[in-house]
């Protein structure tokens, strides 16, 4: 009998036993026992393969929010930087320049943070940014002032029936450049209505002259041509428009020392009258 003949048999002899070629007897009840134990090999297998996708899910899952929180807190401290970027620069203010009336006959510099407004025919209004007063009774309080030119009478008629005085002395100024027609020098006259101590309006009165305190006749005023006025008007509510007749007076030493106020004075002795 050849070699492959003789392993033949024994492959045959081992399947009628039960036998293996270790020689280890396989039998139905060592089936029957192994059986479950496989089972549980491969259920602890699946569980195992389970939790290690449930991990590498986690795993994920954790790197994105802390990915999302990295880069919203990024975009937020971006834009607080921004923001007190913008706040610590001050608004530019609006630029100067000349302004001329072909209708009025005249011209004029204003400094930068005015505007002027000419939609009103024959008048003019020149208005200043807001700027930081003492009201009638010192408090502070937002306004902005408010330059009025005008060849209108009406301007000055609401003081008809009014009680004025000067609330200061009436004040020399200088023209810087004045025309052929125009004289030198002019006064400021400024006005107390009622029986209010508070500043209420200065008038550019030419040679008009008032002592503090005295009375302040309305047909001196009604003489004066071009009218030219400045009024002031609350800020209160962000509404600084003139327009919306909020006029309050002001402490009559600020026109000595508010830094805004003096803008407006350098307006009139720019004034060159044709």
């Amino acid at each position: 009998m050849d070699q492959e003949e003789r392993l033949a048999q024994l492959h045959a002899e081992n399947h009628q036993t039960g036998r293996h070629d270790d020689g280890e007897l396989v039998t139905d009840e060592f089936l029957k026992n192994v059986k479950p134990f496989q089972e549980q090999k491969k259920k602890s297998r699946r569980r195992k393969i389970i939790l290690s996708i449930l991990l590498v899910i986690v795993l994920i899952g954790a790197s994105g929010y802390g990915g999302y929180k990295y880069l919203t807190r990024e975009v937020e401290l971006a834009a607080d930087s921004s923001q007190n970027q913008m706040a610590e620069q001050p608004a530019e203010k609006r630029p100067g320049g000349t302004y001329k009336s072909n209708p009025l006959n005249l011209e004029f510099d204003y400094p930068d943070g005015f505007r002027v407004d000419d939609d009103q025919i024959r008048t003019l209004a020149v208005i200043s940014e807001p700027i930081t007063v003492k009201d009638e009774f010192s408090e502070p309080a937002q306004a902005i002032a408010v330059l009025f030119i005008t060849e209108e009478s009406s301007l000055l008629e609401e003081y008809k029936s009014d009680s004025l005085s000067a609330a200061l002395d009436s004040a020399e100024l200088k023209y810087i450049s004045p025309t052929d027609v125009q004289r030198p020098a002019t006064r400021l006259t400024f006005l107390s209505v009622g029986t209010s101590a508070a500043l209420d309006s200065v008038i550019v009165s030419g040679g008009l002259d008032y002592q503090a305190g005295a009375p302040v006749p309305y047909v001196d005023l009604a003489s004066i041509v071009p009218a030219i006025e400045i009024r002031f008007y609350s800020c209160d509510n962000k509404n600084c428009g003139y327009k919306n007749d909020a006029r309050i007076g002001i402490d009559p030493t600020e026109w000595q020392t508010n830094p805004g106020l003096q803008d407006i004075e350098s307006i009139v002795v720019s004034l060159e009258i044709n």
